[in-house]
């Protein structure tokens, strides 16, 4: 039987590799192991997003922030999933306790950004856009949607 720090290292060879189903499992092998694993939940989480499973990765990041509130990468994992199934408040709210976080880091504002814009909150969207790029000039999703939203309505 192998032991966590084996299982953990086969989950990060078989994902890296592709293989998200036997990481899935070996991560399941690792967090039977040590159950309140930060490393082991996060991965476990984004692999089940890797999958399309969604709200079972919202579920392992619900464990993970419970444990430690102030993950940054779990928030900001939160918030990306929250925006793939179109629940736009609650990927601002993650963002913004990523933001409270990580507040020179450009990714909770491109996420933010994001959401502000598919809920038509412009200005928000436009003033976190920016900020992108004032942290990371060369982002190209942050260009391609400030260029949109400064496009002129025919």
């Amino acid at each position: 039987m192998l032991d966590f720090e084996e299982y953990y290292a086969l989950a990060m060879e078989r994902g890296a590799q592709g293989d998200y189903s036997g990481a899935l499992q070996s991560l399941d092998g690792a967090l039977t192991m040590k159950p309140g694993s930060e490393r082991a939940l996060y991965h476990h989480a984004a692999t089940l997003g890797r999958l399309g499973r969604h709200e079972e990765a919202l579920g392992d990041l619900q464990k993970l922030l419970a444990i430690d509130p102030g993950h940054i990468e779990g928030r900001l994992l939160q918030a990306h999933l929250y925006g793939l199934q179109a629940r736009y408040d609650e990927a601002v709210t993650a963002c913004d306790a990523a933001i409270a976080l990580d507040p020179e880091g450009h990714t909770g504002y491109l996420y933010r950004g994001l959401a502000l814009y598919m809920l038509e909150r412009d200005d928000e969207a436009v003033a976190d856009l920016e900020k992108v790029l004032s942290i990371a000039p060369d982002n190209e999703t942050a260009h391609a949607h400030l260029d949109e939203l400064r496009r002129p309505l025919p």
